[in-house]
């Protein structure tokens, strides 16, 4: 099962994991693809890449520091607000993302990653 895993998120890019996954039989695999799809794309499009600038040697420093820059503007493009609105005022459980998971541009990404 782990290999699966490693295959399906070998390719760090957000719309090609969710379709590998929603190919697949398994049921595990079905379910990450639905739980992927329901998340903010930006969040999620954010953390791959977060995720391939880290390594075995990185410091835990240097996972935070990235993890702050995240957090420290995830209200400027209304991801954050929106989502409390559906999972927490409203409760409709249906949030209206800016963007879908294959349409995030990079320019928004490569500006969480600027020093704060």
């Amino acid at each position: 099962m782990r290999n699966f895993f490693e295959d399906a998120f070998k390719y760090k890019n957000l719309s090609k994991i969710v379709k590998f996954l929603s190919k697949s039989e398994n049921p595990l695999a079905h379910l990450a693809s639905q739980k992927i799809i329901k998340n903010c794309p930006i969040a999620m499009t954010y953390t791959l890449e977060m995720l391939s600038r880290l390594s075995s040697t990185s410091k835990i420093e240097d996972a935070l520091d990235l993890e702050y820059r995240f957090t420290s503007r995830a209200q400027e493009y209304g991801s954050f607000q929106e989502g409390i609105r559906a999972a927490i005022i409203d409760k409709d459980r249906k949030p209206k993302w800016k963007f879908k998971i294959d349409t995030v541009p990079k320019e928004i990404i490569d500006e969480f990653f600027k020093p704060v």
